[in-house]
């Protein structure tokens, strides 16, 4: 610490330095506050004042010294730099109502006792009603679980409860965290079945399982969709119902067996009147084969009728 000495030798301490930041006048945290968001807001811009080391300015830590000090007008200038970026980040009809105070503190301290209610319990309400209900219905499971989780960071904002003995507030958590894993687990769509049966105790790890499950049944859905064109093709060649040789659709009761074969002669064979050979083939002039059936050929039943006939004459 710098120290000045003054008349008689004293040594007196030097006051603290006010640290003056030369930045970009711009400050954007990607939305501004309205009369609904003042819950995602305030942390978000937070994040983004901590991140510059002026939260002092908000809590009041970093204290203005008087008027008349040489420091004042660079600690006035800092906390005009802060007022800016929070009026900046506030829909108009907001910031109108807040542009005259004097301090980033005075604007910082109104805004939470207008939005923020620790004991806010119509909101705490409404927010297990809204994760209770809550379904994945068809979306991606990480927009689901996002959702979800944003609903029970709210709660924990919200909802704070007070434990002094360490083992309480391990049981407590354990617990809720368990009755989350169920909350969650109960929104999903069919198909993990599985997983509800023995879930895993976290919530983060419960959606990692599932997302691995999930993972897996689109991996085979793709090898089945991949699969079905290649079946359906063989299912096709196989069946009787399915195109023949000639490219026309096999009717039912139509086989492709029972289609004319190219390689058939058709019309009659003119020296036995049967159909279904040539005369070079006709067993009649070429001999039957020593294992066929006369019986059941109709050119033989007609020689034997012919031969008795004759007797008969």
């Amino acid at each position: 610490m710098a120290e000045e000495k003054g008349a008689g030798s004293q040594i007196v301490p030097a006051a603290a330095p006010i640290m003056v930041q030369s930045e970009n006048s711009s400050f954007n945290i990607g939305m501004f506050l309205d009369e609904k968001n003042y819950d995602l807001w305030a942390p978000l811009i937070q994040i983004h004042i901590a991140g510059r080391k002026k939260m002092g300015y908000l809590r009041g830590s970093i204290k203005a010294p008087n008027e008349d000090d040489p420091k004042y007008d660079d600690w006035f200038s800092e906390d005009q730099k802060i007022k800016s970026w929070l009026l900046s980040s506030m829909k108009p009809e907001i910031m109108k109502r807040y542009i005259r105070l004097s301090t980033s503190k005075e604007i910082w301290d109104s805004l939470k006792t207008a939005y923020f209610d620790e004991n806010d319990e119509a909101r705490i309400y409404s927010l297990n009603q809204k994760a209770s209900r809550l379904r994945q219905n068809g979306r991606p499971l990480a927009t689901y679980f996002g959702e979800l989780t944003e609903i029970f960071q709210e709660l924990d904002h919200f909802n704070k409860v007070s434990m002094e003995c360490e083992n309480d507030i391990k049981v407590f958590q354990k617990s809720t965290e368990r009755q989350r894993v169920y909350v969650f687990l109960g929104g999903l769509d069919d198909g993990f079945d599985q997983v509800r049966a023995d879930p895993p105790l976290g919530l983060q790890a419960s959606y990692a399982y599932v997302r691995r499950e999930a993972d897996r049944k689109e991996a085979m859905k793709t090898e089945v969709d991949k699969s079905e064109p290649a079946a359906m093709a063989a299912k096709a060649r196989g069946s009787p119902y399915g195109p023949n040789r000639e490219g026309s659709q096999n009717r039912p009761g139509q086989t492709r067996t029972s289609q004319p074969s190219r390689d058939r002669p058709q019309g009659k064979c003119p020296h036995c009147g049967m159909p279904g050979h040539s005369k070079s083939r006709c067993f009649e002039l070429i001999r039957y084969p020593e294992n066929w059936d006369r019986t059941r050929d109709p050119r033989c039943n007609k020689s034997r009728a012919f031969v008795a006939e004759t007797k008969n004459d």
